[in-house]
């Protein structure tokens, strides 16, 4: 188990991931993959907090959050005009879900760097957490080019699944 005390919350996650950024508020972890085609490919874990505002917007503005945490927090090879956005010609599907017995979100969709040639899946849970009036955000995105990345999202979502909240 992996505990985030400034988040509040613990996922199980595998060793083998090892933390890109850490404000506090807001963590990346990252696992480059070794084997095969995929050796230049990662498998990527943001988790971060929002307060909650108004609870019937929150499934509406899941893209507009995950594009501005990548603007601020996911540069390109070029931070000046290069960042994550959620790709634009794929809409985003939503899905009403309960992680640790609460309300959640879960988006899946296409992720892409603006300006650049990255691109990939991405898994996005947004849960409710009423008791300490927030949304804690897991997102895992995927960047392997040329291989089948089912496998993983997969991963990504069973982490994700693993989540208490205190």
């Amino acid at each position: 188990y992996e505990t985030l005390p400034n988040l509040g919350i613990t996922l199980t996650i595998p060793k083998k991931f090892n933390t890109v950024d850490d404000t506090g508020e807001f963590l990346w972890l990252r696992n480059h993959l070794m084997s095969g085609i995929a050796k230049t490919g990662s498998n990527n874990i943001l988790v971060y907090a929002l307060p909650l505002g108004d609870e019937s917007k929150v499934s509406d503005n899941i893209v507009a959050v995950r594009d501005s945490i990548g603007k601020k927090f996911i540069p390109g090879t070029d931070p000046e005009t290069m960042h994550m956005i959620t790709e634009e010609a794929y809409t985003p599907f939503t899905f009403d879900v309960v992680i640790d017995g609460k309300k959640a979100y879960e988006t899946r969709g296409k992720w892409e760097v603006k300006n650049d040639f990255m691109a990939g899946p991405f898994l996005n849970y947004t849960v409710v957490d009423k008791k300490n009036n927030r949304l804690i955000v897991f997102e895992g995105f995927t960047y392997a080019p040329s291989v089948n990345k089912r496998a993983f999202v997969f991963e990504l979502e069973a982490i994700a699944k693993s989540m208490k909240i205190q």
